[in-house]
C-alpha cells in the first residue's frame, strides 16, 4: 500500500508539471498571435443565454458602436440578427466578422451563416475569437477607466476585438491571476503557476515588445525596468504632438529613471513612426552603430519604420462612443 502511494503521488507530480508546461504553452500561443491589423471589427460575444453582446471596432482600436441581438435559432430571428448585423457591417465598413467561443455560438452562427451569404461579394469574412480573458478585463480597473460608458458585457466585447489587433497588449491588462488557462487550472499548484505565468510573460514581451505610443500604464509595467511612475511619464510623452517621438526623447522625458534600469527597459520599448528605423526594432540603441554598419555594407535593407496598417494613435486616443449605458451598467 505504502508503495502504491507513492507511485500515485509521483504520477500526480508528473502530471501537474505536464499541465504546467501546456497551460502555459497555450497562453504563449495567444500572447504572440498574430496581430489583425487594418480591419474594422464586429464581435458577437456568444454569451446568452437570452442576447449576445455586439461591439464594433475600428482598425485604430476606437469603440464605434454597441448592440444586443438575440440568441435563438428560430428563422424569424435570424433574419432580424441578419438585418441588424448587415446595416452595422454597411454603416461602418466592416471587414471582419468575430464571433466568440461562448455558449450560445451554437444558435448564433446560423446568423453568422446567413450574414455571410448575402455579403459573399462584399469581401466581408469571419472568424471565431477565443473569449477566454474578457470577463476579467471587464470587472478590472483598466476596463472601468477605458469604456467608463459600456456595460460589461459591452466591455468584454469590445476587449475580443481589441485583443484580435493586439493579443499582447490586450492580454497584459488582464490580472495574471484571473487569466483561464484550461478547466484543470484550479487543480494545479498555485504559486509555480503564476511564476511560470509571470515568466511566460515577461518572454513574450521580450520577443514582441511593448509599443510604446499605444501602450497604458499597466501594460507598460510588464516591461523590465519600468515602475509606476515611469510608466506614468512615458504615457504622458506618448501624448507629445507628431513628429516628436523616438527612443532618445523618450529617455530624456522620463526623469528620475536609473540608468540601469533604464538600458533594461529601452530596447523592449518600441517607438514606431520615429525618423530613427531601429527604435521600431528590437535592437538596443547601444548596438544601432553596428546595425547600421551592417546595413551599408551587406544586402540587409533598412526595417520599416512601423508594421504594416499600424497607425499613431496613443492609448488616450482610443475613445468610445458616446452611447449611454444599457441597463445593468456596472
Amino acid at each position: 500500500a505504502k508503495c502504491e502511494n507513492e507511485a500515485v503521488t509521483d504520477l500526480e507530480e508528473i502530471a501537474a508539471d505536464r499541465l504546467l508546461v501546456h497551460a502555459v504553452d497555450q497562453l504563449r500561443q495567444s500572447l504572440l498571435q498574430r496581430p489583425v491589423r487594418g480591419h474594422c471589427i464586429l464581435v458577437v460575444d456568444a454569451v446568452g443565454p437570452k442576447a449576445a453582446a455586439v461591439a464594433v471596432v475600428g482598425p485604430e482600436g476606437n469603440v464605434l458602436a454597441v448592440e444586443e441581438i438575440p440568441c435563438s435559432a428560430s428563422a424569424g430571428i435570424v433574419n432580424q440578427n441578419v438585418v441588424r448585423l448587415g446595416e452595422l457591417v454597411h454603416q461602418h465598413r466592416v471587414s471582419l466578422v468575430a464571433l466568440t467561443n461562448g455558449p450560445a455560438r451554437r444558435f448564433l452562427v446560423l446568423s453568422l451563416r446567413e450574414l455571410m451569404k448575402q455579403s459573399a461579394e462584399s469581401g466581408l469574412r469571419w472568424t471565431m475569437a477565443d473569449r477566454s480573458g474578457s470577463d476579467a478585463y471587464a470587472v478590472s480597473r483598466s476596463a472601468l477607466k477605458e469604456l467608463a460608458s459600456h456595460n460589461r458585457r459591452h466591455r468584454a466585447a469590445i476587449w475580443v476585438g481589441r485583443s484580435l489587433q493586439d493579443p499582447l497588449g490586450e492580454l497584459l491588462k488582464v490580472d495574471v491571476n484571473r487569466l483561464r488557462l484550461g478547466s484543470y487550472q484550479r487543480e494545479l499548484p498555485q504559486e509555480p503557476l503564476k511564476q511560470l505565468v509571470r515568466e511566460t510573460i515577461a518572454d513574450c514581451v521580450f520577443l514582441r515588445g511593448i509599443d510604446a505610443r499605444q501602450a497604458n500604464v499597466d501594460q507598460l509595467q510588464c516591461v523590465s525596468g519600468v515602475s509606476t511612475p515611469q510608466a506614468q511619464k512615458i504615457v504622458a510623452w506618448a501624448g507629445q504632438p507628431e513628429g516628436t517621438h523616438s527612443r532618445k526623447s523618450l529617455v530624456e522625458s522620463v526623469d528620475g529613471w536609473l540608468e540601469q534600469d533604464q538600458r533594461q527597459a529601452i530596447g523592449l520599448l518600441r517607438v514606431y513612426g520615429s525618423q530613427q528605423p531601429l527604435d521600431a526594432t528590437v535592437i538596443h540603441p547601444d548596438d544601432y552603430r553596428l546595425a547600421e554598419r551592417l546595413i551599408e555594407n551587406t544586402e540587409l535593407s533598412i526595417p520599416p519604420t512601423a508594421p504594416p496598417d499600424w497607425t499613431p494613435t496613443t492609448h488616450a486616443d482610443r475613445k468610445s462612443v458616446s452611447e449611454p449605458a444599457t441597463a445593468g451598467s456596472t
